[in-house]
């Protein structure tokens, strides 16, 4: 049962949680196709007073009337503010979220350009803005989250208001999320999880909900949290649900018994898509977590992948990416409650696959995340696990804390250098994966 199991499990990079994790890769940019691009009745002039502007002013009218109809969940007020506002639809996205613990809601737009486009004859101004839907889980989220929206706005003369011209979204940032489908998604809440799901699985997502839960505070316990945060968000739906996967769900997803897809953090003050919070100012992501369940057989299965995606989900807090060997076997040593515990479950296969595995780690230059993931079932079992055995290694030798600010090295993307591995006592990963095996 548990290659299988462990085999369906991954983790999602990016903004929109679209590359595994395993490939060590990256995300998009997050920049929204949109630009924008002024147009009006007259010549555009930037960074000139005369003539109409758009104001910070007009935009603050304008989103705070947004915001207020949001809280109010009155979308007859939003469709007055937005032409052609699909109401239904947003009737629908408005009830689901009111039905989770939000310590924020409300729209914000990108103001990197607002001051700066002018038409001087006075007459109509219109161009692209991205609006984004900024929400924050309570006890889930430590800094606010976005779906980013495009739309046009207009000015039609220097005293006129701002006014939407449509809006299409969400699209490029965590999505879509349960609110941006269709059902009727309901949510239990349990110490460390937030458990999103449809109706007709309810029976099912209460099965569930503690074991899940408990992973996720196993996985707590050893990883440091972001503050505030004692519960991560857990949607489950069927293998088909392009949920936090850009509508794209793929053959690896479906066959996992869950994954995480990345929520990307973006500075709420400034709200530019590419502006990222830096380490120094707080986390940068969290993960929302996907579980399929029927590939959950049991509370041992359910606890092992609550934890191991848990581990993937706190771990962004530390940075966008990571080699897949740390990011995997990150999330095996936290699901198996340490070294000790993997090495209790798995030394022996460890120590029968590791000089395999070391070759396939290609003298320390890692392994891409489809030749880690996407190998037999055999093999992917053991790159899983001989990668955690590294992590059991650098606990033994070197204690606890060293393994933490390893992964969080590795995952901070600007640090991976020879430099990542002197603390625990080695030249570079090769060095390691050597000590490594004389160690096992």
């Amino acid at each position: 049962m548990y290659p299988a199991s462990l085999g369906r499990r991954a983790l999602l990079l990016g903004a929109a949680g679209t590359a595994l994790a395993g490939c060590g890769g990256g995300s998009g940019s997050g920049r929204s196709a949109a630009t924008p691009s002024p147009s009006s009745s007259g010549p555009i002039i930037h960074g000139q007073d005369a003539g109409t502007v758009i104001l910070d002013a007009d935009v603050d009218a304008l989103v705070d009337g947004l915001t207020r109809a949001l809280e109010a969940g009155d979308v007859r007020a939003m469709a007055g503010l937005v032409p052609d506002l699909d109401e239904a639809e947003w009737r629908r996205r408005l009830d689901i979220l009111g039905r989770f613990p939000m310590r924020e809601l409300r729209f914000d737009v990108d103001r990197t350009f607002v001051g700066r486009q002018t038409n001087a004859s006075g007459g109509a101004l219109t161009t692209d803005v991205r609006l984004f839907l900024i929400h924050q889980l309570e006890a889930a989220d430590s800094v606010p989250v976005v779906q980013e929206y495009t739309s046009e706005v207009t000015k039609a003369d220097p005293e006129a208001e701002l006014v939407f011209g449509g809006l299409s979204g969400p699209h490029s940032l965590n999505f879509p999320a349960p609110w941006d489908l269709p059902g009727d998604w309901q949510v239990l809440t349990g110490p460390h999880a937030v458990l999103v799901f449809r109706a007709p699985q309810r029976a099912v997502a209460e099965r569930w909900l503690e074991p899940l839960s408990e992973g996720i505070g196993q996985a707590m316990a050893m990883v440091p949290t972001p503050a505030g945060v004692t519960r991560l968000l857990v949607a489950m739906d069927e293998p088909d649900s392009p949920l936090f996967l850009r509508n794209e769900p793929n053959d690896v997803v479906r066959d996992r018994g869950g994954f995480a897809a990345r929520a990307q953090y973006l500075d709420p003050d400034s709200l530019t898509a590419e502006t990222e919070l830096d380490e120094e100012d707080g986390p940068r992501a969290t993960s929302r977590i996907v579980v399929h369940p029927g590939m959950i057989t049991s509370d041992a299965d359910a606890v092992e992948l609550g934890s191991h995606e848990a581990a993937h989900a706190l771990a962004g807090q530390w940075g966008l990416g990571g080699d897949t060997w740390a990011v995997e076997g990150f999330a095996m040593w936290v699901e198996s409650g340490g070294g000790d515990g993997l090495m209790r479950r798995f030394g022996g296969e460890i120590r029968a696959a590791f000089s395999s595995y070391r070759g396939r780690m290609r003298n320390g230059a890692g392994l891409p995340q489809d030749v880690f993931q996407e190998a037999d079932p055999s093999t992917v079992h053991a790159n899983y696990v001989c990668s955690g055995a590294v992590l059991a290694y650098v606990e033994a030798t070197h204690g606890r804390a060293q393994v933490i600010d390893l992964v969080r090295r590795v995952y901070d993307l600007s640090g991976v250098n020879a430099k990542v591995f002197r603390g625990v006592g080695a030249r570079d990963l090769a060095d390691l994966l050597a000590r490594t095996e004389a160690w096992l």
